[in-house]
């Protein structure tokens, strides 16, 4: 069971989520993620806007090998921007004019992860592979796709992992479909912590 509270002049976000990590004898895992989330980008010096959501969905993971899993899962979001204001881009203002200021998303997930790593809290040598791809299911608001991989390696400097290096590698991809574009809010962006630390 965790909790998340998380404030900053940009962005607001209170989540819970539980897992059960073995829903059935076979080691199968069950959890559920409920948020809310609050980003007025006014502060930043990008485009201004203001989204308010909450959601939640229900997730499985079943184990293919003895570091292998499948997760799958299913959940929505309700988001509503806030009158963007004289600053905004074009593409915040065409998006509003294309789907309105609410969207409610039905979203659908599978994955592949592959986890090598010696230690889950305190990695020195090993690996960590993760597949993900999204879809916004029709009857949304709004249709698209997004799909990511992520490398992670670690590799031990000095025995008894005093010092370690830690490399992270990252792509994605999303699109819309249907006639529909990405939404602007499900942008990929690079910097800050949770990329690139000390760029913005």
């Amino acid at each position: 069971l965790s909790f998340q509270i998380s404030t900053s002049k940009s962005n607001q976000v209170y989540s819970i989520s539980h897992t059960d990590p073995y829903f059935t004898v076979d080691g199968v895992s069950q959890g559920f993620d409920a948020y809310i989330r609050n980003v007025d980008t006014s502060s930043l010096s990008t485009t201004n806007y203001s989204t308010n959501s909450a959601g939640g969905g229900m997730r499985w993971g079943v184990p293919i090998g003895e570091d292998d899993y499948i997760n799958v899962g299913l959940s929505y979001d309700h988001t509503t921007i806030d009158n963007p204001g004289t600053n905004a881009s074009a593409q915040v203002v065409q998006y509003i004019l294309d789907n309105g200021k609410t969207t409610d998303t039905w979203l659908a997930s599978i994955g592949w992860q592959k986890d090598e790593r010696d230690s889950l809290i305190m990695p020195t040598s090993g690996k960590l592979r993760k597949a993900v791809l999204e879809v916004a299911a029709p009857g949304s608001t709004v249709t698209y796709y997004r799909g990511s991989y992520q490398h992670l390696q670690f590799f031990p400097l000095i025995d008894r992992g005093k010092l370690t290096l830690a490399l992270n590698g990252e792509v994605g991809i999303g699109r819309g479909y249907s006639g529909k574009d990405l939404p602007f809010f499900k942008n990929y962006y690079a910097g800050g912590i949770g990329s690139v630390r000390g760029f913005e």
